[in-house]
């Protein structure tokens, strides 16, 4: 057929049949403002058409909208204010039949159960019961009950979505704490099978306790609220407050050092860990007080509640300050600091060299830390040999003879000198006791390759400066550390890593 061979010859008439913006009903249009730039630009805004330099209408549901306090309150400990406002708008609405139709189901469902059946699929943005299948719907039942009892069956992330969405809405049937254990149950059972729910059921438990004014299950989420909650915008309130019962755990949770990266745990691990708590739990009584969160910061959150779940009743703004433990350094350090100091105990007594400066704790601290291993773990100055390692060294004891003749021993050291002085009468010029005190003297015995290695790690990793100059790392930390010790006692470099609180012991070793 040719190209327009049935097109008819008023070809104004075909244009107009295939126009349909004729059948769009024509919008209102604002008020032009007084000035206009000279090329107006149109915007769409929802159903309103405005030209530049109009504003933009905002929804009547935005978190700026509401106005009406419901409640206002300070969280234990007094580092947290929140205020709960009721927005004007009424909720989202993204289920199919209504938010009414919606809570009906919930209340109608609520405890139904289902007799075990099979898995069965099912995928939905915006789970509802209206949005599954018959045997969708008997699975469902069949996991909330099983959830319910503590038995977390293989199931798709709508069917969670689903079981969320209904502890968020039946408030008048649940009691908030229950409520707020499920949520916090549920997240902790599926979070490392869907890495979204850290998101999704992590702001929706934080919102759902600040609405009802009741703590957050800490206990529950405390396993993995370190690194789940990290990227939340209300984190600090999912630690336990640090002034309240302080233990090992509150120790733990502030500090980013845990003593079980410790090359001596290997091996060691019932003393370290049982001594290591229970000595960081003395210590944080005496650190954790009030006044170590002078210097914490503190910021302000606003934000909507529930934001991305289906949520049937009226929307709120959530305001929270919080003077935030996470962002104290002090606080950080310290702890940090706890963990060192029990570590060195139990160095102490396998006869370790201890780690690492202890400038950050308060003196009560260290006697508390001292107090405790003076009573339970008392220092040795080495290993207690096993006695087949003592039968072993029998054999390399020299033969006893009798009374040791000191007098030929000094001649016989005074001869050997006296061969080597002969041997290497070049070399050696001067007293060979007063060469060792002259090498022992030397600021760090470190080669300049070492040296400069030493210096670049204060800026990047000390690992990728070792490859750089072309040297094993861990032959390189061997050496640095073996100088370190003769000249503070301490080593400089750990795992690859330069020593933070030892950066300014640093210079002596690089100066030349």
């Amino acid at each position: 057929m040719e190209n327009g061979a049935n097109k008819p010859d008023n070809s104004s008439a075909y244009d107009d049949f295939w126009d349909i913006s004729k059948l769009v009903p024509e919008k209102k249009k604002t008020q032009s403002v007084p000035h206009t730039p000279p090329t107006p630009v149109a915007v769409m805004t929802g159903d309103v058409e405005a030209e530049s330099g109009v504003p933009i209408p905002k929804r009547n549901d935005e978190i700026d909208a509401g106005d009406e306090v419901v409640c206002e309150y300070d969280l234990p400990g007094g580092l947290s204010h929140v205020r709960i406002s009721k927005l004007s708008g009424r909720a989202e609405d993204f289920s199919r039949g209504g938010t009414a139709v919606f809570y009906k189901d919930i209340c109608r469902l609520w405890r139904k159960k289902c007799a075990p059946c099979r898995r069965v699929a099912f995928f939905s943005y915006m789970p509802s019961y209206r949005s599954m299948n018959t045997e969708q719907m008997k699975f469902y039942l069949y996991f909330r009950d099983r959830a319910r009892h503590g038995e977390y069956i293989d199931a798709d992330y709508s069917y969670v979505l689903m079981y969320l969405y209904e502890i968020i809405n039946i408030g008048d049937i649940l009691p908030a704490k229950t409520g707020a254990r499920l949520i916090a149950l549920i997240w902790r059972a599926y979070r490392d099978m869907y890495p979204a729910l850290d998101m999704s059921a992590g702001e929706w438990l934080c919102d759902y306790c600040l609405i009802n004014g009741i703590p957050l299950p800490t206990d529950i989420t405390s396993s993995f609220a370190s690194q789940a909650a990290k990227n939340l915008k209300n984190a600090d309130l999912y630690f336990p407050s640090p002034t309240e019962s302080p233990g090992f755990d509150t120790v733990m949770t502030y500090s980013p050092y845990s003593y079980k990266k410790s090359k001596y745990y290997a091996g060691n691990e019932e003393l370290f860990d049982t001594h290591v708590p229970a000595a960081a739990s003395e210590a944080a009584k005496a650190f954790f007080v009030p006044s170590v969160f002078e210097d914490a910061p503190v910021y302000h959150t606003v934000s909507r509640s529930y934001v991305g779940a289906l949520n049937v009743k009226c929307s709120y703004k959530i305001e929270v300050e919080c003077r935030s433990a996470r962002r104290s350094k002090k606080i950080s350090d310290g702890a940090k600091a706890i963990i060192r100091a029990c570590e060195n105990g139990v160095r102490a007594y396998l006869g370790v060299r201890s780690i690492l400066s202890r400038k950050a704790l308060p003196d009560d601290v260290l006697r508390a830390i001292k107090k405790y291993f003076d009573e339970n773990l008392a220092a040795s100055p080495h290993k207690k040999k096993t006695d087949e390692s003592e039968e072993y060294l029998k054999l390399y004891e020299p033969d006893n003879t009798g009374t040791a003749d000191i007098s030929r021993a000094l001649d016989i050291e005074r001869d050997a000198w006296q061969t080597a002085i002969e041997l290497e009468a070049e070399e050696l010029e001067e007293d060979p006791a007063e060469i060792v005190r002259t090498e022992s003297a030397e600021p760090s015995g470190l080669s300049d390759t070492l040296k400069k290695i030493l210096k670049d790690s204060l800026g990047e990793s000390f690992t990728a400066v070792c490859r750089r100059e072309g040297i094993n790392p861990t032959e390189a930390e061997r050496l640095i550390n073996e100088a370190a010790y003769d000249i503070i006692g301490d080593a400089l470099i750990e795992d690859g890593e330069l020593i933070e609180d030892y950066r300014e012991e640093v210079l002596p070793f690089i100066e030349n």
